[in-house]
């Protein structure tokens, strides 16, 4: 488990590291879980701060640009603990169904190969076709006598 003191500087909490880390996928429901205990301290729950009420948008919404927008939202303008929580289940979401997929990589894979196997294909139909150009016409061929 990551160190609780790594987001806590000088008595203050580091909003950036703290934002970036979670929309990074680094922290688990049971750490995030710690650090917001630990940032109930009211010399801590002071640097809370927000402008807006939390709008969650609905999964099918949920990209990496939105994901990019709420981190720097949350460090910008509504850095609290219900936003935190919101930034950390879109960033689950997110990585769940983003790079970490493993059926999405075999897909990419499986494309690649076949692109290749085509490639290969209509490669050996030139070299075919050219190579009986050559043979059948006639023109390169020479007889030396």
């Amino acid at each position: 488990m990551a160190d609780l003191s790594r987001y806590i500087e000088d008595g203050k909490m580091n909003r950036v590291r703290i934002a970036n880390d979670i929309a990074a996928g680094k922290f688990t429901q049971e750490f995030l879980s710690e650090l917001l205990q630990k940032l109930q301290k009211p010399e801590l729950k002071a640097n809370y701060f927000s402008h807006v009420k939390l709008e969650r948008k609905p999964e099918s919404e949920w990209t990496k640009e939105y994901l990019n927008l709420l981190s720097n939202a949350v460090v910008a303008e509504n850095f609290n603990e219900e936003y935190l929580r919101y930034l950390f289940e879109v960033a689950q979401y997110v990585h769940q169904r983003g790079q970490n997929n493993p059926q999405k990589k075999t897909f990419l894979l499986v494309g690649a190969v076949v692109a290749l196997l085509v490639c290969l294909g209509l490669l050996a139909v030139c070299v075919r076709q050219c190579g009986a150009e050559k043979d059948g016409g006639g023109d390169y061929v020479q007889e030396t006598r």
